[in-house]
């Protein structure tokens, strides 16, 4: 397995607890996730985790009659899925299975927070 990070999320304590619990897994640093992500490049077939920093966190409202009544919000903390179920419409959709887990969740917390007290507010 190989460990890919982002040079920008390597600081982030998420970042360094996983990196510390796979100590004898291939490790490279990568300027942004995304290029795994081009058909133009020939990433390796090998299983892979992505360690990287979301840029833009995005609190999306869910769309009418979904979930609970009344106003509802989600976010996503990764990307693709870091299960391999057989029977998931979502196979394909993505341009590679490699999971990116986004390790700054403490500003994804603040977002929340920032979110909710808007929406008291008005």
């Amino acid at each position: 397995m190989i460990i890919y990070y982002e040079q920008k999320s390597q600081s982030y304590p998420l970042t360094q607890e996983i990196l510390r619990k796979f100590p004898h897994t291939e490790k490279v640093a990568i300027h942004h996730y995304k290029n795994l992500f081009d058909k133009t490049i020939d990433y390796p077939t090998e299983p892979c985790i992505l360690l990287a920093k979301q840029e833009k966190i995005s609190i999306l409202k869910t769309p009418d009659n979904y979930g609970y009544p009344g106003t509802s919000f989600f976010f996503k903390p990764s990307l693709n899925c870091v299960f391999d179920c057989n029977y998931c419409y979502l196979k394909g959709s993505f341009k590679n299975h490699f999971p990116v887990i986004f390790v700054n969740y403490e500003e994804m917390q603040t977002e929340i927070a920032q979110t909710i007290d808007q929406e008291r507010k008005n």
